[in-house]
C-alpha cells in the first residue's frame, strides 16, 4: 500500500480540478496521516479534527467550515450545556477531496503545515492480496483475554479466558471457537482489512487504561504489527470487528 505516492497523484489530479462548492460531498475520507472524516449530510459529520470525535454539525460560509458540537457537562459546579466550535479555511472541495487549513483564535489561517488534506476512502482502496494470518490478542480488567486469529483461508480461531469472578477463586475455563467464516464474512473481514491498510499499522505506547490488545498481519511474508492505542479510526474499526465476531449468531461455541 504505497499511500504516498498514490496521495501524490491523486492530489495533482484533484487540486486542478477542483471547484469550491457550497456543501461538502457525502462519505468517508481519510488523511495521509489517517485523520478521519466521514460527512453524513449537508449538515453532519463525524472527525477526529472536531470536538469529541463524534457526530457535529456543521455550515459552510465563503470559504470557511465552521463545526459546532453541543453536549452535557457535569463538574463541581453542577450540570451545564455546552458548545465546542472550530473553525477551518477550505483550500479544496470537490467529490474526491477536502482541504482544510485550521484558522488561529485571532481569526486567521495557520501556515500550510497545519493544512488536512482528505481523500476519499473510495480512491485509496485497494484488494488485499496474499492474506496469510492476522492474530489479534486483547486484555480488559472487565472481559479477560481474547485471541483471535483468522488464516489466509478463512479458518477462525477465537479464545476467550473470562477474569475469574474473586482473586481466589480457580482459574476460569477458556471457551474456544474453532470453525471457517463463510464467504460473506470472510469478505467482509477482507473489506476492513483493506480499509486498515490504506495508512499501514504502527506501534504506539499505550496509555489507555484497563485495556491492551496487540495485531499482527501478515501479508506477502511481511508481518505489520499494531496495537489499539492507535488513533487511527480505521485500524480502531478492524480490531472492534474482530473482538465482536465471538458475538455472531452463526459461530457454534465447543469448550
Amino acid at each position: 500500500m504505497k499511500f504516498n505516492s498514490l496521495l501524490f497523484f491523486v492530489l495533482v489530479f484533484l487540486v486542478a480540478n477542483a471547484v469550491q462548492g457550497q456543501k461538502l460531498q457525502n462519505g468517508e475520507f481519510l488523511s495521509k496521516k489517517g485523520d478521519y472524516l466521514k460527512v453524513i449530510n449537508d449538515s453532519q459529520l463525524i472527525s477526529n479534527i472536531t470536538p469529541y470525535e463524534n457526530v457535529n454539525t456543521y455550515q459552510i460560509t465563503d470559504d470557511s467550515l465552521i463545526t459546532t458540537k453541543k453536549s452535557r457537562m457535569t463538574d463541581g459546579k453542577g450540570s451545564r450545556d455546552t458548545t465546542s466550535r472550530k473553525a477551518f479555511k477550505i483550500l479544496v472541495n470537490s467529490s474526491d477531496a477536502l482541504s482544510l487549513r485550521k484558522y488561529q483564535d485571532q481569526g486567521t489561517p495557520y501556515e500550510s503545515i497545519d493544512t488536512i488534506t482528505f481523500i476519499k476512502i473510495d480512491r485509496l482502496l485497494r484488494p488485499v492480496n496474499n492474506f496469510q494470518l492476522i492474530v489479534l490478542k486483547t486484555f480488559s480488567g472487565f472481559e479477560g483475554t481474547r485471541t483471535i486469529q483468522i488464516d489466509g483461508k478463512g479458518n477462525l480461531l477465537y479464545i476467550h479466558v473470562p477474569l475469574a469472578s474473586r482473586p481466589d477463586a480457580k482459574p476460569t475455563k477458556p471457551k474456544k471457537t474453532v470453525r471457517k467464516l463463510t464467504k460473506e464474512e470472510f469478505q467482509t473481514f477482507l473489506y476492513k482489512l483493506s480499509r486498515a491498510m490504506i495508512v499501514l499499522p504502527t506501534l504506539k505506547e499505550c496509555v489507555v487504561m484497563d485495556y491492551s490488545s496487540e495485531m499482527t498481519i501478515s501479508i506477502n511474508g511481511r508481518n505489520y504489527n499494531s496495537n489499539h492505542c492507535t488513533e487511527n479510526y480505521l485500524h480502531n474499526e478492524l480490531t472492534s470487528y474482530l473482538v465482536n465476531l465471538e458475538d455472531s449468531k452463526r459461530i457454534q461455541k465447543s469448550n
